[in-house]
């Protein structure tokens, strides 16, 4: 049986499950498909030298998986290797409750053995990294490792800072601290003390926002692409599963609207913020349309009260931490589910300077205008707070700074 595991424009991940009568563990195979001579040939060279980095990898003491072979079926090359019982990406780790707390001891560890090692990873997020049955951490993904390339504290920072910026979303500044102190502490049992010495917590995570912003920006662009994760078809027809959540929108007049709406919601998921999640760009003969899926029993608001100040508090909030803030738009545009919490729709992003991004009381949403009491306000500002991904002394800067507009 075979399942996707991961699928991108130049690369798919695929596991193939045996058989129950058959013993062992299976494939993962990872294939390449450039359609042209050229790039098939350069996918050949990255099979290969990934297999080869496979290999050092795991005879320096590295948990990686066990390389099978490299090979070429029906014009595509691809890389064969043995499956990790269990696997689950650290993304998938962090989206259960309590489960990242666990982590914390394991990720410092993983990453002193890397320094250790002498192995940097040019892409190191969540996605590349694994825990298996064992609670034990390997890593998946070679493209980019270079092995006997000593770290220096530049190194380190470098490597900390893109870590950061990809689990802001996922993880808490104190879970992050709890690692970078863990980390710190091994080092410091070693010959790496000179590595930790002028380690600067907040001044990693001010990167870590800063990066994270400008990649959501640059992200964009995919979601012109038809080989996007959420694909945009030019097609007279339209096959969708309506499962509970999905929503077809009401087909634009034109098919400049219906970009400019599947952008707005490719920003708002590039960055990470709730929202509809889009699915399809369909482009037909007579008529467009865009699909995007909300939870189950959401709604559409009508009026501002609808929401708890908390509620709008974390949803707006969340946006300041990205550098943006919400342009023009209604307040129908927002979505209200049964949990109690906002989603934002099809709303335009602005970017905003440092002295705006903490004034969140400049909005141009009509029908925002809450009457709430000084305790509400509080609860609102309290929320805001809390969803910049920041750590407490800049929390309290910026509650300090919000109380004082009150």
């Amino acid at each position: 049986m075979e399942q996707i595991l991961k699928q991108g424009p130049r690369r798919t991940v695929l596991l193939m499950v045996p058989a129950q009568a058959i013993p062992g563990p299976g494939r993962v195979i990872k294939r390449y498909h450039a359609p042209e001579f050229l790039g098939r040939l350069r996918d050949q060279r990255r099979a290969q030298q990934e297999f080869q980095a496979l290999v050092h990898l795991r005879e320096l003491g590295l948990a990686a998986p066990k390389p099978l072979e490299v090979r070429l079926q029906r014009k595509h090359w691809e890389l064969v290797m043995e499956e990790i019982p269990g696997a689950r990406n650290l993304e998938q780790v962090f989206a259960q409750k309590g489960a990242r707390f666990k982590l914390a001891a394991a990720l410092a560890k993983f990453l002193h053995q890397l320094l250790v090692l002498k192995i940097r990873h040019g892409d190191l997020h969540p996605g590349n990294v694994v825990l298996d049955e064992q609670n034990k951490l390997w890593l998946v993904d070679m493209r980019g490792v270079r092995s006997d390339a000593p770290y220096g504290e530049r190194e380190l920072r470098e490597l900390l800072v893109h870590l950061c910026q990809t689990c802001r979303e996922t993880t808490s500044a104190r879970w992050r601290a709890s690692v970078m102190a863990r980390l710190r502490r091994c080092c410091n049992k070693g010959q790496l003390a000179h590595l930790v010495g002028n380690l600067d917590l907040p001044a990693i995570e001010t990167s870590a926002r800063t990066l994270r912003r400008k990649n959501g920006r640059k992200r964009i662009g995919r979601w012109q692409r038809e080989s996007s994760a959420a694909t945009r078809r030019e097609a007279g027809w339209l096959a969708l599963d309506r499962n509970p959540g999905d929503w077809i929108r009401t087909p634009p007049t034109s098919l400049d609207q219906a970009l400019d709406c599947w952008n707005s919601l490719g920003h708002l998921a590039e960055h990470g913020l709730p929202a509809e999640r889009p699915v399809l760009l369909w482009v037909g003969s007579r008529s467009v349309r865009v699909v995007s899926q909300i939870p189950t029993g959401a709604r559409r608001m009508k009026t501002t009260e609808e929401g708890s100040p908390g509620a709008w508090g974390h949803i707006l909030g969340s946006i300041a931490d990205r550098g943006l803030g919400p342009g023009a738009s209604n307040i129908s545009q927002w979505w209200l589910t049964q949990e109690g919490a906002i989603l934002a729709g099809d709303i335009q992003l602005l970017d905003l300077s440092r002295a705006e991004q903490v004034n969140p009381w400049r909005f141009s949403i009509e029908g925002f205008s809450p009457s709430w009491t000084p305790d509400q306000r509080r609860e609102f500002s309290s929320a805001w707070c809390l969803a910049q991904a920041c750590g407490p002394q800049e929390q309290q800067v910026l509650k300090e700074s919000l109380i004082g507009d009150l």
